[in-house]
Formats: C-alpha cells, structure tokens, sequence
C-alpha cells in the first residue's frame, strides 16, 4: 500500500511544478497578441496621448507637467529640503541649497526614494550648490553625474542626447541600472532656468519599461517652466490705531508670498508723516506669519509708530524682495 502510494505523491508533485513552470511561461512569455489588462490599458494611454491630462502645478519650483489620469501617475509628493530631510533621515541633498522634490508615482501610493517600486517620475531642483559639493555649475554637476554613470559597473547601455524641453536645450542620459532585485530602466534630464536647476528622473523597473518610457516621454514634452510669482508681505497687525502697552507682549501678524526670511522693523514717525527713527525687532523665518514682541520697559512712549516688514534682505538689499507696512499709526502707552 505505502509502496503504491509513494509514486502517486511524485506525480502529483510533477504534474504541480508543470503547471507552476507553464503559468510562469505564459505570464511572462506570451504570445505578441496575448496582452495582460495592464498592458491593454498602458497602451491605450499611450494612443490616447496628453489629452484630458491632469496638470501638476508647482509655483515654489517653478514647473508644471501634465500626467495621465489613470493610476499609473494618479499622485504626487512636493516637498522642500528641510521637509525632505526630516522624512527620510538622510542628507540626499547634502550637496543643494533651496532644495525641493516633487515625486510622481505608480498606482497611487507612495514609495520612499530607496524602494525601488517604480515607475516614477522624480524632480528635484535647486538654486545653489553648497561650498563643500565643489561644484560651481550644472554643468559641473552634471560632468560628476556622468562620469559616475560611465564608470559604474552596475549600469550598462549608457546613451547620452540632447532634448528641447520648454525651449531649452537639456543634456539626457539613459542607462540600465542592475541590482539584486533586477534591472531598472533610468532615464534622467538636466535643465537651468533662471537661477533654478532641475534634475527630471524617469525610474522604470518593470517588464513594460519600453513602454513606460513612452510614457514618460509624453509627460517630458508637456513640462513647462512657470514664471515666478512677485513676492509680497502684508501687515495684518499692529495695522493702525492700536494702544500696546510697554511690558506686554503683542503679535506682530503679516501674510506672504515668495519670502523666506522677513526683518520685523518699529519705525517712529514725525507728525507731519516723515521718518525718525528704527529699531530693528527681530529677523525670523516668513513662514511662521508672526511674531510675538514684548514692548521693551524703555520704549518711547509715542503715537505715530508703524512696523515695517522687508522680505530677503540678504538677496535684495537694500530693500529687500518685498517690504510692507501698518496701512497706520499704532500707539505706544504705559
């Protein structure tokens, strides 16, 4: 009986492997016309071209791209350097200043820079290289990338171009990058406009990588650079006929656009609407939109003060980006 039994357990374990081995055939080495639905539905976005696209708008970058509806990039990541560190606990941009990111990603979820779930479109910009990256330009920059590209002996089919992008010329590489977890298609473009630098990274790790790239491309032709907004600042309070008592403490409120370092300043006016005097209150970062002041004990008493804000000094002096004022005079009192 056992001696009957022990061959029927082998054949079933063949017959078992045969039909895993022959699953794994047909799912990966299909016939040309045996499509999977998502390859059916990559190519209709890719015949249907950038019609009905969303649009990704980021004024703090200054770009905007169009991605398709679908779920293939249905979101986005943006965030700025010290956001970025904070997430990922690492200094990827060690080398930047006024670093940003913007993530577009497969399927709607989000992956970290390190999982190498991918499509995924990355794009990160910055202003300035710091003094200790020793690069003086993009083209520095890019000169360091590329030669890391060439002599790497994980990445192979290194190919490099030149695309228009918004009508500027970027230097393109493309190469295969290989790992333990496979092959990943990399396909990257560099472009300055302005004083901003852009680094677009299309990173393919799937059997569709043709025609991923296909649709990356078709996202690379809608990227457009978006103008800089104005920067502005508005007084909100002391913003006129105020009494703030000397020893107390009292929130100086503005709004803002495009700053990133605001000088609080109290000015004291004559009577008939000329300057007499400053003082300097505090140097803070915009974005907080406030400033708690406690009325020093030796403050003159007066009735014709205002606050002045002045946005970046260190960028524009002597003025500043942008500099606003209390629309009137707010009193000092005991």
């Amino acid at each position: 009986m056992n001696n009957q039994s022990f061959p029927k357990i082998w054949v079933i374990i063949i017959i078992v492997v045969i039909m895993g081995g022959f699953f794994t055939w047909w799912q990966y080495f299909r016939l040309p016309g045996e499509m999977t639905k998502e390859l059916r539905e990559i190519k209709e976005v890719i015949k249907r071209g950038t019609v009905n696209w969303e649009t990704l708008q980021s004024p703090r970058v200054g770009f905007s791209i169009k991605y398709p509806p679908e779920a293939y990039f249905s979101t986005y990541k943006d965030e700025c350097y010290e956001k970025f560190l904070e997430q990922f606990g690492e200094p990827i941009f060690a080398n930047f200043t006024d670093a940003c990111t913007t993530i577009i990603l497969l399927n709607g979820r989000w992956f970290n820079e390190y999982s190498g779930l991918v499509p995924e479109i990355n794009i990160k910009s910055w202003t300035k290289f710091t003094e200790e990256s020793n690069f003086k330009s993009l083209q520095d920059f890019i000169n360091y990338e590329k030669e890391n590209y060439q002599t790497n002996s994980r990445i192979s089919k290194f190919q490099e171009t030149t695309v228009n992008l918004d009508n500027i010329q970027a230097e393109k590489y493309q190469f295969i990058f290989s790992s333990s977890a496979g092959p990943t298609l990399y396909d990257v473009t560099y472009v300055q406009h302005g004083k901003r630098m852009y680094q677009i990274e299309g990173r393919i790790d799937s059997k569709y990588k043709d025609n991923f790239l296909l649709i990356f491309n078709q996202m690379l032709s809608t990227f457009r650079f978006l103008e800089a907004e104005k920067p502005y600042i508005k007084v909100i309070s002391p913003n006129g006929g105020e009494e703030w008592v000397i020893g107390e403490t009292h929130d100086i409120i503005w709004t803002f656009e495009g700053v990133d370092e605001v000088g609080i300043n109290l000015e004291l006016m004559n009577p008939d609407g000329t300057f007499n005097n400053s003082w300097l209150i505090a140097t803070t970062t915009a974005s907080g939109g406030s400033y708690s002041w406690k009325i020093p004990s030796d403050q003159s008493l007066a009735s014709t003060y205002i606050i002045v804000i002045i946005g970046d000094l260190d960028k524009a002096p002597p003025a500043g980006t942008a500099q606003a004022e209390s629309n009137n005079y707010f009193s000092v009192v005991k």
